[in-house]
């Protein structure tokens, strides 16, 4: 039996490189601070993350504008619902899931050698900590298969179904950490991230809004992250190693707030912004940018790893040959073409 590929539903015929900055400059943003930002020690059961957050005083702010996972559900909000067509879910499923296959696979493939040549427990450590960027693609897939209840919510509530999963965020974090339910805490993986995701939907409405919204969000949600810091929630957007909770596995509320705080940085880019990425040069390195963004992102850990057993030249080698081949997928008539 042959494996087909669906077809692609009609998609948008021109390019928005405000859009297109945002999304593949969030990917970008993630990749530079992991690559830069972490180091490893390793121990009996693998690899393990240092962070400069947890030893550099005030260094956490900076996640306030670096945590930018917000930015690109937000845009992925915005074009999924333009994207809608009969067939659309499965279509960009299969894309995405063909994207992390060859990466699951080659993992599997080395971590036996690695159980085999260094135990169990170090080859799983090892293997964790290379395929940890696609908890990010299994929460996108999951907004993705969810896309016909985002629409009702939309069609239904507007712009009321942000405040509304905004409460419902609220209730997860008072069940978990008050009540100390800590796994009622994964619901807003739901919750948190649906909301960056619905509040794409109104990313026309946000540009044609005055500026003094823009002002009102960031202000608003800088009020609100403070107001958490002062409650006890943790100051950084992202995990720091030794913290008592993360604000990030699973989300909170904070990360509503720093959604609302990015939202209002969108608006004060516009129009100025697009204006600048919308010269020949700028369109260059955005094409460049999304096309491999998405496969760079998914394989920088294991460059990671490579980099620290064979160092850069045999890292950037073997990375370059895999985001090529996560670049192309297998499609009728035994041509490929790019995702």
């Amino acid at each position: 039996m042959s494996t087909t590929v669906p077809a692609a539903p009609a998609l948008r015929t021109s390019r928005d490189p405000y859009l297109d900055a945002l999304r593949g400059g969030s990917l970008l943003v993630v990749v530079l601070w992991h690559l830069f930002g972490t180091r490893l020690h390793w121990s009996a059961d693998g690899p393990h993350a240092t962070s400069p957050l947890a030893s550099v005083p005030g260094l956490w702010l900076g996640t306030w504008v670096l945590q930018v996972m917000p930015v690109f559900f937000y845009v992925g909000g915005y074009l999924h619902p333009r994207s809608w067509r009969p067939g659309f879910i499965r279509y960009r499923l299969v894309g995405l899931l063909g994207m992390a296959t060859p990466l699951l696979f080659a993992w599997v493939v080395v971590g036996g050698i690695l159980a085999a040549a260094g135990g169990t427990a170090w080859a799983d450590g090892t293997v964790l900590f290379a395929l940890s960027p696609l908890w990010f693609l299994a929460v996108y897939v999951v907004l993705v298969a969810l896309l016909p209840l985002w629409l009702y919510l939309h069609r239904r509530l507007g712009a009321a179904a942000l405040p509304l999963l905004a409460g419902l965020a609220v209730v997860v974090d008072i069940v978990r950490l008050g009540a100390g339910i800590g796994w009622f805490g994964w619901l807003n993986l739901v919750f948190v991230w649906g909301l960056a995701h619905q509040a794409g939907f109104h990313h026309d409405a946000l540009l044609r809004a005055p500026r003094r919204l823009g002002y009102a969000l960031v202000a608003g949600g800088l009020a609100v992250l403070c107001g958490l810091l002062a409650l006890g929630y943790p100051g950084s957007m992202v995990g720091v190693p030794g913290a008592k909770w993360s604000n990030m596995s699973p989300p909170t509320i904070a990360i509503v707030a720093l959604t609302a705080l990015q939202v209002g940085l969108i608006r004060l880019g516009h129009p100025k912004l697009p204006a600048l990425l919308s010269r020949p040069v700028a369109r260059r390195i955005l094409a460049l940018a999304n096309r491999y963004g998405m496969p760079v992102f998914l394989l920088h850990m294991s460059a990671f790893l490579l980099f620290a057993a064979v160092g850069w030249p045999g890292a950037v080698v073997l990375a370059a040959g895999a985001v090529g081949a996560l670049m192309y997928r297998r499609v009728p008539g035994g041509h490929y073409r790019p995702q």
